[in-house]
């Protein structure tokens, strides 16, 4: 079966990019079809090589398309999402010839095929996607762009309906929102999604979008999350998003309970130099938690490594 797959990334992400896509081409059915289009904010020659080379691992066609001089890179950033993260609104206009894709950000893994996710129908959507869990949970005030009873999703890990999206124009009515209320966006071009698509989104499984806040939801519980279901879906991911500063390349003492695996992908890249200096930081980890807490370091010793 053919699964469309896109990526946006620039320079700075772009090894990144390249471990999630080895987790995609590691976990994938051998019937999987995988067609890649990458949404390319100044991803260099180097860095699309070790991209392209990444077929020792399974076979796959893939396209660049180069949106560094687009009206995205106008848009405002905001911490760690770079202005990159707007070129998602073009994959209607881009990718003419395709009526769906399954978008995803460059700080996730896919630890399975993503075939079932893409059977699912969403004829009468602009999009699928996952409730955003800790915008929900952490923030301190009801969010401006949250519509009441309907999730706010988070924007990540989307199955698109790129037909519907340019039936109805979507593109140019997501740059319009995101000009008129630049200076009021809170999670950037999530919350311009959820604003102008809310009554055409699709809320599917919490396993589609595993996010960093499921393994700590009890900070700040909200009474509209289903908790069993979250325990569930952490337990048993399809795709591991880590959301917020918690990024498993950075490998810090509180790092993301999925972190390892991280490391067991970018190892099939041909990144050898982070995958050296990464291991060593997990190692230097452990050795912490070893002297800190002998026995946590003995039951836990596959999350640092």
């Amino acid at each position: 079966m053919r699964i469309n797959i896109c990526i946006s990334a620039d320079e700075n992400y772009a090894e990144y990019l390249c471990v999630a896509m080895a987790s995609v081409l590691k976990n994938a059915n051998d019937s999987d079809e995988l067609h890649f289009y990458i949404l390319d904010g100044g991803i260099n020659k180097y860095q699309k090589q070790c991209i392209c080379n990444l077929n020792k691992i399974k076979s796959f066609d893939i396209k660049f398309f180069n949106l560094v001089d687009s009206v995205y890179t106008k848009f405002p950033p905001m911490g760690h999402i770079t202005s990159s993260s707007y070129f998602r609104y073009a994959m209607g206009e881009l990718f003419s010839d395709i009526d769906k894709i399954i978008y995803i950000d460059c700080d996730v893994l896919v630890v399975s095929s993503l075939a079932e996710l893409y059977t699912i129908n969403i004829d009468d959507y602009y999009m699928a996607g996952v409730e955003d869990v800790g915008y929900v949970c952490h923030r301190k005030t009801e969010p401006k762009f949250r519509y009441k009873d309907i999730p706010y999703i988070n924007s990540g890990v989307l199955l698109a309906n790129l037909d519907l999206w340019r039936k109805n124009n979507l593109k140019d009515a997501l740059i319009k929102y995101t000009f008129e209320n630049a200076d009021s966006l809170a999670c950037v071009d999530q919350d311009v999604i959820n604003a102008v698509c809310h009554n055409k989104i699709l809320q599917i499984d919490y396993k589609w979008n595993v996010q960093d806040s499921f393994y700590r939801y009890d900070d700040e519980p909200a009474d509209n999350i289903n908790k069993d279901k979250i325990i569930e879906a952490s337990r048993k991911p399809v795709i591991i998003h880590f959301t917020g500063p918690r990024k498993p390349w950075n490998y810090k003492l509180d790092a993301h309970p999925k972190a390892h695996l991280y490391l067991k992908y970018l190892k099939l890249t041909d990144f050898k130099d982070s995958y050296k200096q990464l291991a060593l930081k997990a190692f230097m980890r452990f050795l912490a938690y070893a002297f800190i807490n002998p026995s946590i370091a003995k039951k836990n010793v596959a999350s640092f490594f």
